[in-house]
């Protein structure tokens, strides 16, 4: 392992092109192998990514050919994303995952390590920070703008376990320059939540994405298989009807049931495996932000 020698001044002076090649270096090793091997490719990852993204050029760069990594940019410009899973030999799943942003004015980045928390007990109302984060996989970010503030709404996958996997929409917002996840903006008849946990069946096909038409997050309303499987979210499934949280205010409000039909091409290419985001469904990218 050649690469894992680079130090982190060695990275710096490196072309952009020479960091793509050394992340998909390591990231065929993470997804390769287990245990030692795994761990060590992982740490050389994370140490040169965070060094890498100092560099002034590196937060407009596409890192085009970097296949096995979500590697995001807000809609406003803000921030990116570059966010990775580590394949466990008990079918689960541990990820990574480093925020930048960049300060025009003075030409400077700020890089920010997420850090997994071991375990998160009710994660619908959880607070979390850069040093506790709920790990997840994101594949979209939607900006909303409430009155002088900004947060964000991530939408993200989790290959739970054997059993089940996960989908998360998550809130981010930025206190005194740092990442603090969590927002009380999620409104249903019974309570209001910071986050949104959604759990199915492992080969069941779920989807969870914003609609800018409708200005809503619009998904599946999963269900058991049978009744006496209430409650076991590792046995639930779409059940051909869908529900909405629709933005109002700056808050999303629950609907259930509303009218919405998927495209075919989205049928046919739902986003549900980690290294393979579904492009064919209208992305935010180019959206402004969203106005409350």
């Amino acid at each position: 392992m050649l690469m894992s020698l680079f130090g982190a001044s060695n990275v710096f002076s490196q072309s952009i092109t020479a960091v793509e090649d050394s992340i998909n270096h390591y990231l065929s090793i993470i997804g390769t192998s287990n245990g030692t091997e795994q761990k060590a490719a992982d740490e050389s990852l994370k140490r040169m990514l965070k060094s890498a993204l100092l560099k002034p050029e590196a937060f407009n760069h596409p890192f085009a050919s970097v296949k096995s990594m979500s590697t995001l940019q807000s809609p406003d410009q803000k921030f990116r994303i570059f966010n990775w899973n580590v394949p466990l030999e008990d079918g689960g799943h541990r990820y990574n995952c480093v925020i930048v942003t960049y300060d025009a004015k003075k030409e400077m980045s700020k890089v920010f390590e997420l850090t997994q928390a071991e375990s998160v007990s009710q994660p619908e109302s959880a607070n979390l920070t850069d040093k506790k984060w709920l790990g997840a996989l994101y594949y979209e970010i939607v900006p909303v703008k409430t009155g002088k503030q900004v947060y964000y709404v991530l939408l993200g996958w989790d290959g739970n376990n054997n059993l089940s996997n996960k989908k998360i929409a998550e809130t981010l917002q930025f206190q005194s320059g740092r990442p603090k996840f969590g927002l009380p903006v999620f409104k249903s008849e019974k309570k209001t939540t910071k986050r949104l946990v959604f759990e199915y069946k492992e080969d069941a096909i779920f989807s969870l994405g914003y609609y800018p038409e409708l200005k809503s997050i619009v998904f599946d309303n999963l269900g058991p298989l049978h009744p006496s499987l209430e409650g076991q979210y590792s046995q639930y499934v779409p059940m051909q009807t869908f529900d909405a949280y629709v933005l109002n205010k700056g808050k999303w409000e629950f609907k259930a049931d509303i009218d919405f039909k998927r495209s075919k091409k989205e049928k046919d290419k739902p986003w549900n495996d980690p290294g393979k985001p579904d492009m064919n469904r209208k992305r935010t990218d180019t959206n402004p932000l969203i106005e409350k």
